[in-house]
């Protein structure tokens, strides 16, 4: 038979079967993964579509269904969600749309094939926290290979800058400004967040913040405005200013009138 061996095709048998177990023990974690992470974009998608359509009858539900005495809390907190959410949106579509811009005229000047769908691809990812550049960055580096590999060490290091002026500098400040928060604060937020809870921790870090932080703001000023003795009149304090920056309106209207 060939020359070989019965024990021979046995040992080869079993190499193999054993090299194809450790494959699959190696790809099967990351494909778990993979599949978790698509399964967290589906979810967040479907209850910001459903939100989107129903979030004013959810409002006007809550209102309603609302005793007297607490109408004026739950107005200021939907309030103050609607606009944290909607400032954590437009924040977030002018991030992307300054980091697709980037990229897609980065690859023009290295002169990388697809530049302008590589922008647009780039702008989609960047809705994921965190992983986007880095994503979209490996895309880019991988195509930039075609065309060399000092093209390819170009876009690479590009890409780091990029993601460096995304992660430390612009996206705070963008996204901090759009929901009322400091961008230091806005960028510790995203950090516990992505180390607590993952893609979802990032995604949600800032509107929670920006949402906690217009709530105790708001609670602390009740606590001061029912206990004047512990302060002195006329005097400014840090509530005062973050106010300014965290509400639209004055959050004492917000407390429910006696009677």
């Amino acid at each position: 038979s060939f020359g070989i061996s019965q024990e021979q095709i046995t040992s080869a048998r079993q190499q193999i079967v054993a090299q194809l177990g450790g494959f699959a023990g190696s790809v099967l974690p990351l494909l778990s993964r993979f599949l978790d992470f698509l399964l967290d974009i589906v979810i967040v998608a479907v209850v910001s579509i459903y939100l989107l359509i129903d979030g004013s009858r959810v409002n006007n539900w809550l209102r309603n269904n609302m005793p007297r005495q607490q109408r004026g809390r739950v107005d200021f907190f939907l309030e103050t969600l609607e606009r944290v959410v909607g400032g954590y949106i437009r924040g977030q579509l002018l991030l992307s749309t300054l980091i697709g811009l980037l990229v897609g005229i980065g690859m023009l000047i290295f002169h990388v094939p697809y530049a302008v769908l590589l922008g647009v691809m780039a702008f989609i990812l960047e809705f994921i926290p965190v992983l986007g550049t880095l994503v979209s960055g490996a895309i880019c580096v991988l195509i930039a290979l075609t065309q060399g590999w000092l093209i390819a060490v170009g876009v690479l290091i590009y890409f780091v800058v990029v993601h460096v002026i995304e992660g430390d500098v612009i996206g705070p400040r963008i996204v901090g400004k759009a929901v009322g928060l400091h961008p230091v604060v806005s960028l510790a937020a995203l950090i516990a967040g992505a180390e607590l809870f993952g893609i979802l921790g990032a995604l949600f870090a800032s509107p929670v913040a920006g949402v906690l932080q217009a709530l105790i703001i708001a609670i602390w000023k009740e606590w001061r405005a029912t206990h004047p003795d512990q302060f002195e009149e006329g005097k400014d304090t840090v509530a005062d200013k973050l106010e300014e920056n965290v509400a639209d309106r004055p959050v004492d209207a917000a407390r429910p009138a006696n009677g």
